[in-house]
């Protein structure tokens, strides 16, 4: 086994990597004929050099067929699909080596057989097939299985930096291009490599040695058709019954695949075990995890296991305790016992630093412990090599890497004919246009001048000796944890450029995929050759043969990603309060983009206690990787620790999946004392299938998502079923929803479970999306109102339906309004929903359309005695009610709410002092705090466009139809994207409201009073450039919090530091500092600092990085601004 990820588990077969002799191997093969013998070992073979042949065996004459290509590039598929599905689960890949040679195997040996030789088909599919041909067919599997690294870590990471569009779809140019790059740079670079690491250097490579093994054993004389046809069978079975398995756990998950063990033993009496549901301890059956133990060993998988007893069971609650760390209540009135402790977000690292949520403080002492152990234990691994290559002289060991030969050298441990290698000028040229393609693109998409283009390639070829290295001697491929070292260079870089925070995370991550991918591509394909070495097989057709597989493989990673995106926007967009836990954890995304954003910001995000503890346990790991290679025999190097496992279970907050891997590799371990013949038989066959049952019954579930027929979607028995099983089941805890108030129209937003209707004879919560625009540049709508987008329902899952019903998709609405008595309602729409290009017919009949035809609650058997078309009066009549009431403190049902006109959203800001402004910035804090205060004590969660308001979230449950059911606000999960500071600008064409429930004008503060927690701000031409830190000094770094002691017209200040004063015309805040009185002035909605009267303060020049300049209470300096007070 071979895989490659952000932590690759050291295989079962690393401890088999020495082989002797091949003296008993027919008659091994021979003794088939007793069900228990074992029928050949790998033991058998010495695999530094080629098999020996079979002398009954037929000469392959058709080694490169179009039939090879095509099945191995099908069955790379399957497995790339399952890679890409088990990566984001955990961040594991599995090489599709073992299944593409057994499942190759099962499908054109019976083929071969049937069809004839001559004539099309016979030409395509006919002909006999052999162990060479069966090479061919895993190589294509290998390359087109391959590339899936990019899509489980940097190019989601991408995503979750917001460095790409919101849908991936809208990026498919750029996902191929940059796939592209990674790809095939990799597969021509890689062909040097094949002379020094097989022939030269004789490294064992497990897995390609255990498939070649594999290969030879099926097609070995006519003992070899039995056993290849247990293996298949066992493939194709333990195959078929997992996929079965996982397309039915998304009918009945709460039985059958998920147990909450802490949450049900709470609800009969044993409280304080809801512990155990709060840190994520719960049991799911996955038969994918349990086989990647199998392939893993215990090694790993109890490494990964005990990590995450670690991170999980010991350091998380402790931090919990200890006040380091804190959690969230998604469900304070309903389920005052649940707690999340798995809040992470990007878009505001800075507010984790002080109130981290665990998983954010275990991400970095486990991105650390995987970087430094991977560079520790390939360094110490690599200490032989050199002391080799130091005694043979580094040129003589790479004499002829690069050189063309025309003839086979007698004295050439190489003797493969030079007609069957791979010209010299295939791979020249191939790797001078592969260069060139990836300069130019990422030169014109991303931004990369030429030069960092040729790094980031030669850093990948840097990267592949020491992937190639270490999977070829240990099965282990740390490709992507090593790459890392390309964030930290390229970090470097982008400082040194001064870059802005987003195009240096750009640069970062774009180079990290270059330079991972094509490191990971060339170690795949090295071991494709050494499968071939030993075969006898031809280089040239497995080289055309991984050229095809890593075409298939760029267009199908994509391809695969956007669907598994498109069916779980969590993936890329995860609820950042952790109140909704989503089925993918994707640790190696997390750890990615970790890096991009710790290299690229001004100042570090990492909590300071979870920031010495990743140094202890780094320098901890280091030290058992150096007494392990010095002082340990290798037979007891199973029992010390990877640390590399460990590390990924601290940013893999789903703890089942270690669980599953320890029982797997327990499992295996009993299997293989207890019954070596049958282990040896069938447990690679078993565990492959295993993996890729799960995998692609993962995919067919994200397509089930999609054409919305998924479990979540269609039934509601399972809901039942949980009702009914309380002491196996997740916990049925209420569902959430929320209004949006979204300029473009688009939410990606959205939370769990289906979408029920009245109709149902369970609870009825169902999810409601309301949204409303604030156009303000071109103006739309009153300047004192928001405006209506619609009301679109949800399924809890990140998704939506659109368009369900093509023949109620009505045209001509404002008649139908009419008609149908509710022109009141059509008047309130011409004012308060239209559309910015003036086609508001047209905007309410896609309104409708989309998203009014997909609620359950208003399809016309829902009605009695209806009309068609009354249904969509029903609709626009209760989005204009909801509008207009907006949240109430009691749930409240819009039937009874078409005479209000309150129009909440816009007077609520007002009502506590913050209405649009040119100039004004307010805190997001301060507006938070007014929309709770005004709706009751509901917050809602902002996003903002460029710094300036444009959505608002309000949350609800809804029981029953959208018609007459309840509307039960509760307060948002999330906090949205806006940062500590937001503008309110106003609709163009008028710089005030035509019309306010108050007359007060725009502040910084609530009627600009002086808040007792602040933070100073400066302010140049109305907008924010940095602000004060705790000495006083002005900066661009994290500001300091002010404590104010006094009113408005006269108050002192202090911060951590000490008493804030200005003495000899120098603001300056700590101990020896004496208390000078300042006293506020209110302009234009901003509470501004005054000293003597003056608003004004300068300094010598401007703030960036960690450059902090003196505050001088005078406008005598070069760079003049004012400081303005927010509320903290």
């Amino acid at each position: 086994m071979s895989t490659d990820i952000d932590y690759v588990p050291s295989a079962s077969l690393a401890h088999r990597a020495t082989y002797s002799s091949s003296e008993n191997e027919k008659a091994a093969l021979h003794a088939v004929e007793n069900e228990d013998a074992v029928i050949e070992l790998m033991d058998d073979h010495d695999v530094s050099k080629p098999f020996p042949p079979d002398p009954d065996a037929p000469e392959e004459t058709h080694q490169l067929t179009v039939r090879a290509v095509f099945v191995g590039c099908v069955l790379g598929a399957i497995v790339g699909a399952s890679n890409i599905y088990l990566g984001l689960k955990t961040g594991f890949t599995f090489g599709p080596q073992l299944f593409g040679a057994i499942f190759g195997f099962a499908i054109l040996k019976p083929i071969s057989k049937a069809l004839p030789e001559s004539g099309l088909l016979g030409w395509l599919f006919g002909g006999p097939f052999g162990p060479k041909e069966n090479c061919t067919v895993q190589s294509a599997a290998t390359a087109a299985g391959g590339l899936g690294i990019l899509f489980v870590s940097a190019i989601p990471a991408m995503y979750r930096l917001h460095l790409f569009s919101e849908f991936p779809q809208d990026d498919i140019g750029k996902l191929i291009a940059l796939t592209c790059t990674a790809g095939f740079f990799g597969v021509f670079f890689v062909i040097p490599l094949r002379r020094y690491y097989i022939v030269h250097q004789k490294l064992t490579f497990p897995t390609p040695a255990a498939t070649a093994y594999t290969i030879r054993s099926l097609h070995f004389g006519k003992k070899g058709e039995e056993v290849a046809k247990k293996k298949s069978w066992s493939l194709l079975i333990s195959f078929a019954l997992t996929f079965v398995f996982k397309v039915m756990t998304g009918y009945a998950p709460g039985v059958i695949y998920d147990w909450h063990i802490g949450w049900s033993l709470s609800r009969i009496g044993f409280t304080s075990i809801i512990a155990l549901e709060n840190y994520g301890w719960i049991v799911e059956f996955t038969p994918a995890f349990f086989g990647a133990g199998m392939l893993s060993g215990l090694n790993a998988s109890w490494s990964f296991l005990g990590g995450a007893i670690l991170a999980w069971g010991i350091i998380a609650p402790s931090i919990i305790s200890t006040g380091r760390a804190v959690g969230v209540q998604p469900y304070p009135d309903d389920f005052p016992e649940i707690w999340s402790y798995t809040a992470m977000s990007f878009d505001d690292a800075s507010r984790y630093v002080n109130s981290p949520s665990p998983r954010y403080w275990l991400l970095w002492p486990g991105v650390l412990m995987m970087l430094v152990y991977s560079f520790a234990d390939v360094m110490m691994s690599l200490i032989p090599i050199f002391a080799k290559m130091k005694k043979t002289g580094v040129s003589i060991s790479f004499k002829g890497l690069f050189t063309q030969r025309t003839e086979v050298d007698e004295d050439d441990e190489d003797q493969t004919p030079m007609e069957h290698r791979i010209p010299f000028a295939w791979w020249t040229t191939g790797l001078f246009l592969s260069t060139v393609m990836s300069c130019a693109i990422l030169a014109t998409l991303f931004n990369m001048n030429v030069g960092e283009a040729i790094l980031a390639l030669i850093l990948g070829f840097i990267f592949s000796f020491i992937g190639v290295q270490s999977s070829g001697a240990t099965d282990i491929n740390p490709v992507s944890t090593v790459a890392k070292a390309s964030q930290l260079i390229f970090g470097g870089i982008g400082k040194g450029s001064n870059l802005a925070l987003n195009p240096a995370e750009t640069l970062n991550l774009a180079a990290g995929v270059v330079s991972a991918g094509s490191a990971a591509q060339a170690s795949d394909m090295t071991g494709d050759l050494k499968t071939g070495y030993l075969l006898g097989a031809k280089p040239r057709n497995q080289f055309i043969a991984q050229l095809c597989g890593s075409v298939v493989a760029v267009f199908l990673t994509s391809g695969l990603f956007i669907l598994f995106t498109k069916a779980t926007p969590c993936i890329l967009y995860p609820d950042p309060t952790g109140a909704t836990q989503c089925t993918y954890g994707a640790p190696s995304v997390s750890a990615w983009a970790a890096v991009a954003l710790a290299v690229a910001s001004p100042n570090l995000p990492i909590p300071p206690s979870s920031g010495y503890t990743a140094i202890a346990l780094s320098i901890f790991s280091v030290i058992s990787v150096i007494v392990k290679h010095l002082w340990i025999p290798k037979k007891y190097w199973v029992y010390v620790p990877n640390w590399n496992a460990v590390g990924l279970a601290f940013v893999t907050p789903q703890v089942y999946y270690p669980i599953a891997m320890g029982a797997g590799s327990v499992f295996n371990y009993f299997w293989q004392k207890r019954n070596p013949a049958g282990y040896d038989m069938y447990m690679f066959a078993i565990s492959a299938g295993l993996l890729a049952g799960e995998g692609l019954g993962g995919v067919f579930q994200a397509l089930l998502a999609v054409a919305n027929v998924d479990g979540g979607k269609l039934l509601f028995w399972t809901l039942d079923v949980e009702l009914l099983v309380p002491c196996l089941v997740q916990p049925l805890l209420p569902v959430k929803t929320f209004v949006a108030l979204n300029p473009q129209g688009v939410s990606w937003f959205s939370l769990r479970y289906g979408v029920s209707d009245s109709r149902s004879t369970l609870p009825t919560e169902c999810l409601i999306l309301a949204v409303e625009f604030w156009d303000f540049n071109p103006s739309t709508g009153p300047s004192n109102s928001w405006t209506i987008h619609g009301l679109w329902p949800d399924h809890c899952d990140s998704t939506f339906d659109e368009n369900c019903d093509p023949s109620r998709a009505y045209t001509g609405i404002a008649s139908l309004l009419t008609n149908n008595g509710a022109s009141d309602t059509l008047s309130f729409m011409q004012t308060h929903w239209v559309d910015i290009n003036g086609n508001n017919e047209g905007f309410w009949e896609h309104e409708w359309s989309t998203h009014g035809t997909c609620m359950s609650t208003l399809e016309l058997d829902c009605f009695s005695g209806i009309i068609r078309g009354q249904e969509a009066v029903a609709y626009f009549e209760s989005v204009v009610a909801l509008y207009k009431v907006g949240l109430t403190a009691e749930p409240l049902v819009v039937s009874d709410c078409f005479d209000g006109q309150t129009l909440p959203t816009y007077d609520w800001l007002a009502n506590q002092g913050i209405t649009p402004s040119s100039t004004a910035t307010y805190s997001l804090s301060k507006v938070i705090a007014a929309l709770k205060t005004e709706s009751g004590g509901f917050t809602p969660a902002l996003d903002c466009d460029g710094g300036s308001l444009n959505q608002i979230y309000w949350y609800f449950n809804l029981k029953g139809s959208v018609v007459d059911g309840e509307f039960v606000p509760i307060s948002a999960p999330s906090a949205g994207t806006c940062g500590s500071t937001v503008k309110y600008p106003p609709k163009s064409g008028s710089s005030t409201p035509t019309s306010t429930t108050t007359s007060s004008s725009p502040t910084g503060t609530s009627g600009g009073t002086l808040p007792a927690k602040a933070t100073i701000v400066a302010l140049q031409s109305g907008s924010q450039v940095g602000g004060l830190l705790s000495l006083g000094t002005w900066s661009t770094q994290t500001l300091a919090t002010f404590t104010t002691t006094g009113n408005a017209n006269s108050f002192t200040m202090t911060s951590s530091k000490g008493n804030c004063g200005v003495s000899s015309g120098v603001f300056a805040c700590g101990s020896g500092v004496s208390l000078s009185t300042f006293s506020t002035v209110l302009s234009n909605g901003e509470l501004l600092l005054s000293f003597n009267g003056a608003t004004t303060f300068s300094s010598d020049g401007s703030p960036s990085g960690s450059t902090v300049f003196t505050v001088f209470a005078s406008s005598s300096h070069s760079n003049v601004y004012s400081l303005s007070i927010l509320e903290k």
